[in-house]
C-alpha cells in the first residue's frame, strides 16, 4: 500500500492510497470512491483482499474529509456532491488509470453513481 496524492482539476489535492496487485498477472483496476462523509481508510481490508485477487486497487477520501481536509478548517470547506462528483471522481480515476497502466478498469453502476448522474444532469 502506497500513499498517493491525487490533483483536481482546480488543483484541489486529494489523498489516496494504491494497492498493488499481489499476483503475478494483474486482472484488473478497481477505484474505492467512499461513500458521503466516510474516509478512504474504512475500506483498506476490502483493497487489500482484492489486490491479493490481482486487482490494482485505489482508494481515496473526498475533498473536505479525513486527510483531504489538508488541514483546512471544517467551516472553511464549500466542497459539496458536485465537487465530489465533477472534480474529485474524474481526477482518481485518471490517477488510477495513470498508476495501473494497460490493465481494465470494470465499471459498475452502483447507487452512489446514480446520485452523481443526477446532480450533473440537473443541478446549478
Amino acid at each position: 500500500m502506497e500513499k498517493t496524492i491525487i490533483t483536481c482539476d482546480d488543483g484541489y489535492r486529494l489523498t489516496g492510497h494504491f494497492f498493488r496487485p499481489a499476483t503475478d498477472v494483474p486482472r484488473g483496476a478497481v477505484l474505492i470512491a467512499p461513500a458521503t462523509g466516510f474516509r478512504h481508510q474504512v475500506y483498506f481490508s476490502f483493497a487489500t483482499w482484492l489486490s491479493e485477487q490481482g486487482f490494482a486497487v485505489l482508494a481515496f477520501s473526498n475533498r473536505g474529509i479525513g486527510d483531504s481536509r489538508n488541514g483546512i478548517p471544517l467551516a472553511e470547506i464549500s466542497s459539496d456532491l458536485v465537487d465530489w462528483g465533477t472534480l474529485d471522481l474524474p481526477a482518481a480515476l485518471e490517477k488510477l488509470v495513470a498508476l495501473s497502466p494497460g490493465l481494465p478498469v470494470p465499471q459498475r453502476r452502483s447507487l452512489m453513481t446514480i446520485h452523481y448522474t443526477f446532480f450533473l444532469l440537473f443541478w446549478r
